[in-house]
């Protein structure tokens, strides 16, 4: 029987969410380490019924680390009068390592359903492109979220902060941007590969987007695979960048997709990465987001965010054009506030 790989590839915000606000005070929650553990250990749960389901095959984990980079940069300069300053790309390899250790709690998981199997945390570095726009243009967003008006106070103290995207009452969120140039290699793929084949699984964790890790891998294993980008009509900037073969300038309208609305910042390497990726876009109206979730929730018995179910009610649009094919649909996030939750059900 033929193996297959399997890969996991989840937002740093799976772990650490963004935009979880106090219902008291109106103010962003920043999640602590203990609020992480928790939600590291749902992700591990779930993730360890999909290896326990498909024990045969091959399984890699890929994780973001934004918000708890920008989590270490806070502490490192509020710490600059007693301690040196830490380098970015160490506070990138700090926190691959600590969620690394988060994450293969996978295989606590997997013992309580009898299953034996190891989880081995590899710190990769990449090779990039010197001359990669984003070094002049950073377009990398970490740590937690501002408002307007506390981004740009904190703009005057020097750092670099944009628009992240409007939540579902329409207010601005800000979070900070860093360089992060499109990844050319990893210089560790074949410590990757060997644990594989020793029958690990390997955590490899690193910032980067869904579509440029699965895509990559996704293409290069076989080039005749068609990845289909899904996005809200009221947020579908991307889309419509690719279409024109530029990054277009276009309002977004609230969505229940909060996850994945917003514009495309010029010279941004998503672009070129969604350019050479994706074989064709679908969009969907907020009544069918709507739909997807309560759907998942039927049948799943799980709760998925706005930005997950886009996925969902894409396929089921496309429901009769791919009768025959094989169709993953690739689910990531379940970070739902109150006010949506209402909304939706």
């Amino acid at each position: 029987m033929r193996k297959c790989l399997r890969i996991f590839a989840l937002g740093g915000n799976e772990v650490a969410p963004t935009d979880i606000v106090d219902p008291e005070t109106g103010k962003t929650i920043n999640p602590d380490i203990p609020a992480q553990w928790r939600r590291a250990a749902k992700t591990c749960d779930l993730l360890s019924e999909i290896i326990q389901t498909y024990p045969d095959d091959y399984f890699v984990v890929t994780h973001g680390n934004g918000p708890q980079v920008g989590n270490l940069l806070l502490r490192s300069e509020y710490s600059l009068p007693i301690l040196p300053p830490i380098p970015l790309d160490v506070m990138v390899a700090d926190t691959q390592g600590a969620m690394g250790f988060m994450l293969a709690h996978i295989a606590n998981a997997l013992r309580v359903r009898g299953i034996k199997k190891q989880l081995v945390t590899t710190v990769t570095q990449v090779v990039v492109d010197p001359d990669d726009p984003d070094f002049k243009d950073p377009s990398k967003f970490i740590g937690p979220a501002y408002t307007n008006e506390q981004a740009h106070e904190k703009k005057r103290e020097g750092q670099l902060f944009k628009l992240y995207k409007k939540n579902d009452k329409g207010e601005e969120i800000w979070r900070r941007v860093v360089g992060s140039p499109k990844p050319i290699d990893i210089v560790e793929i074949e410590v990757i590969e060997a644990n594989l084949k020793a029958g690990f699984i390997p955590i490899a964790v690193g910032g980067g987007g869904l579509i440029s890790g699965v895509g990559n891998v996704l293409k290069s294993r076989n080039p005749e695979v068609r990845i289909v980008g899904c996005q809200p009509e009221a947020s579908a900037v991307m889309a419509h960048s690719v279409e024109a073969g530029h990054v277009v300038d276009e309002p977004s309208e609230p969505t229940l997709s909060d996850g994945t609305a917003g514009g495309v910042e010029q010279d941004s390497i998503t672009f070129d990465l969604c350019r050479e990726l994706i074989d064709d876009f679908v969009l969907v109206s907020e009544e069918q987001i709507a739909a997807a979730m309560r759907l998942f929730v039927d049948f799943e018995h799980q709760l998925i965010e706005g930005a997950a179910a886009v996925a969902l009610a894409a396929m089921l649009e496309q429901e009769k054009a791919n009768q025959g094919s094989k169709v993953v649909v690739l689910i990531c996030g379940g970070n739902v506030s109150r006010d949506t939750l209402r909304q939706v059900l």
